[in-house]
């Protein structure tokens, strides 16, 4: 036979049972609280600061590697857990990012990241940045031509960019280049690249005022060709012009001169050596006609 508890015994008994279950009832909650939420698809819209829907935006899961991209209305799903981040990524945007909540719709504002947008360069009849370009580009700002004070904007050019070889036939100052070469000799006809100022051809680019010049980019493979043509065969040479800010005004005058002087001046003989020494040179060639073949003694001596 059992023995019978007594009344402190079941007090305490009671007591021990009733600490056993609040102990399982916190582990449970814990357990709940540190296991992750039920996976649900989340579904939102990506826009840019002008409201218009941003088109291959990517938009990743933070920590994990299931991702995704926008279609062309900007629309995206993807599958994620409340608690965990999404993030939304485009070229030349901020990231953006937001906590799954219990809503199954979130949608992002991109911001644009002006810093994304430096080292821009020409290519073609747009531009592109620099790090994202696979052909073969050179480039040089404005500023550093004028640096150079010459009067001609080829002679400016020589040895500012690699693979672009401008040749000077005269060391005067106000002399230009007499040839400029980017993809060596052709068989086109011309060997001279084609140049382009804002996208109009020019056969001389010493035409440009290098104070107008904004920047100067050169292309310098064969994928120029498929832009165009046959022209680019010798190389493109893009010249873009400064342009005119709104509410802007400046005004500069810059004003340079030049003098061309010789090394040194020969020393001259006089008049009547001059004359004898013709009337020699003339006997060395002909000493049958004389001496005085050229001037007469009468005219040397007066």
């Amino acid at each position: 036979m059992h023995e019978k508890l007594t009344h402190p015994g079941r007090s305490l008994l009671r007591a021990a049972r009733m600490a056993f279950m609040l102990m399982c009832i916190c582990i449970g909650s814990i357990s709940a609280s540190a296991a992750p939420g039920a996976m649900k698809n989340i579904s939102g819209n990506v826009i840019d600061v002008e409201g218009e829907p941003v088109i291959g935006a990517t938009v990743t899961v933070k920590g994990t590697s299931t991702a995704c991209s926008t279609d062309i209305d900007g629309n995206y799903t993807i599958k994620a857990a409340e608690g965990q981040t999404l993030v939304v990524t485009y070229i030349g945007c901020h990231p953006e990012e937001a906590v799954v909540g219990a809503s199954d719709v979130i949608n992002f504002a991109l911001r644009t990241n002006a810093e994304a947008l430096d080292e821009v360069v020409v290519v073609g009849y747009g531009t592109v940045k620099k790090k994202d370009l696979t052909g073969a580009v050179g480039a040089v700002n404005g500023d550093k031509m004028v640096e150079r004070h010459t009067t001609q904007l080829s002679s400016a050019l020589q040895g500012a960019m690699s693979g672009v070889q401008v040749l000077r036939t005269a060391g005067g100052p106000s002399a230009g280049a007499s040839s400029i070469r980017v993809r060596g000799v052709t068989t086109m006809g011309t060997s001279d690249p084609l140049i382009l100022v804002d996208g109009v051809p020019e056969d001389n680019i010493d035409n440009i005022n290098a104070n107008d010049v904004e920047s100067i980019s050169v292309l310098k493979d064969a994928a120029s060709a498929a832009i165009y043509g046959a022209r680019a065969a010798a190389g493109v040479v893009l010249i873009t012009t400064k342009r005119a800010n709104e509410k802007d005004l400046k005004v500069s005058y810059n004003f340079e001169y030049g003098l061309e002087m010789p090394a040194a001046q020969p020393k001259n003989v006089g008049p009547r050596r001059w004359m004898e020494m013709v009337n020699e040179l003339s006997y060395n060639d002909n000493p049958a006609g004389g001496w005085n073949q050229l001037y007469t003694q009468d005219e040397v001596e007066n």
